[in-house]
């Protein structure tokens, strides 16, 4: 995976992390594909297509709201390296501040999430949290760029 889907999918797992914490699936469902697949330990079987993966993400995340006093779900930015990714961004799951797992995506060349995987296995030293996603730290450099540009435009106006 290059650098600009990494950050494309930090974008889409931010966004995932906002409807978790609103407890409102639609947030997400705009960005799925067609074609998307959801996969996790805790459903029997895949869930295929964007109307059947929506309509699982908005009645989960109602269920989520509804057991949010004795369930509490908790998730952070984070990577994973295993055999199939290395330094892949993901969303770290813990649930009544025990780490579950881990949340990842798969992204097609529009930036739309074709795979959502929840991953439930044993955890080891695969997962490392971070406080901002690398697409938070360049778009904070590009305002800070931009309140830079800004004040010199202010400054040279002022010396006029």
């Amino acid at each position: 995976m290059n650098n600009d889907q990494d950050l494309a999918m930090e974008k889409l797992l931010l966004i995932f992390k906002e409807a978790n914490e609103n407890y409102d699936g639609s947030l997400i469902t705009e960005y799925l594909a067609d074609d998307v697949i959801y996969t996790s330990n805790g459903v029997l079987e895949d869930l295929v297509g964007k109307e059947k993966v929506s309509h699982y993400l908005i009645g989960r995340y109602k269920f989520f709201e509804t057991h949010k006093d004795s369930q509490k779900r908790l998730l952070e930015k984070g990577y994973v390296t295993g055999p199939w990714h290395t330094n892949s961004p993901c969303l770290i799951l813990s649930v009544n501040g025990s780490r579950g797992g881990f949340i990842y995506f798969d992204i097609n060349e529009k930036d739309q999430i074709k795979l959502i995987s929840t991953i439930t296995i044993p955890l080891d030293n695969s997962l490392k949290t971070v406080e901002k996603f690398k697409c938070e730290l360049e778009d904070l450099v590009l305002d800070d760029v931009e309140n830079e540009m800004h004040c010199i435009i202010i400054n040279n106006e002022q010396d006029k």
